[in-house]
Order: structure tokens, then sequence, then C-alpha cells
């Protein structure tokens, strides 16, 4: 037997069933915009405004989220396991240090071309 995927309004609480997920999805959205128009809009707009003022925060702090962001990318935390013993033997170093140096180089790198490109010169 298949199985009925049941849906419930957040607002009015009417359910909608069906054996197909996105058939019941459908009539559970198109209810919504028919039903509660206001409600969405009010949705869609609160998150405009939450995206607006997250992308203000973050251009207000630039210097410290750039690094971070930056080390994020550069350093990502699946990356170093496997070749951790060739770098501590062939540098004759911690690999946490040479790790630590090779990523503070290319922030210092990528923030002085951005700041250069940002001054114009």
């Amino acid at each position: 037997m298949a199985k009925r995927y049941k849906l419930t309004c957040s607002q009015c609480g009417r359910k909608f069933f069906d054996l197909d997920r996105g058939k019941a999805l459908s009539r559970l959205r198109k209810h919504l915009w028919k039903d509660h128009q206001d409600w969405m809009r009010r949705r869609i707009k609160a998150g405009i405004r939450k995206a607006k003022k997250a992308s203000s925060l973050v251009v207000a702090n630039s210097p410290f989220d750039l690094r971070a962001t930056l080390r994020n990318i550069v350093n990502p935390p699946w990356a170093g396991f496997a070749e951790k013993p060739l770098i501590e033997k062939v540098t004759g170093r911690p690999y946490q240090e040479v790790k630590d140096a090779v990523i503070d180089a290319m922030v210092r790198q990528a923030l002085s071309g951005i700041t250069k490109g940002l001054t114009g010169k």
C-alpha cells in the first residue's frame, strides 16, 4: 500500500491528503496563497528584511568577517589529515604551525589584493 501524505495548514489547521507528496504540497501552497495571502506576504517581507540586516552586518565588520571567511575557504575542516605526516617530515615542524603560517600568508595576500582593489592604487 502506498504512503498517504498528510499536511496541515499552520494558520487554520485544514488538512491536505494525497498519495503524492508534491501534489499535497502544491495543494497546501495554493490554499495558503488563496486564504492566507496577507500572512504569506508578511512572511516574505520579514525574510527580505532579515537578509538585508544580515548583509549589512557583514559589511560593517568586513575585515574580521572577511578574514574568517577566507580561513574557512582556505582551510576546510575535512582537509589535512592525509598530508600531515608528510608535511611534518619535510618541514621538520609541527603540522599545525606550518598550516597556520600558510593560511596567514594566503589571507594576508588575499586581503592586500582586496584592499588594493578598494583603494584603486
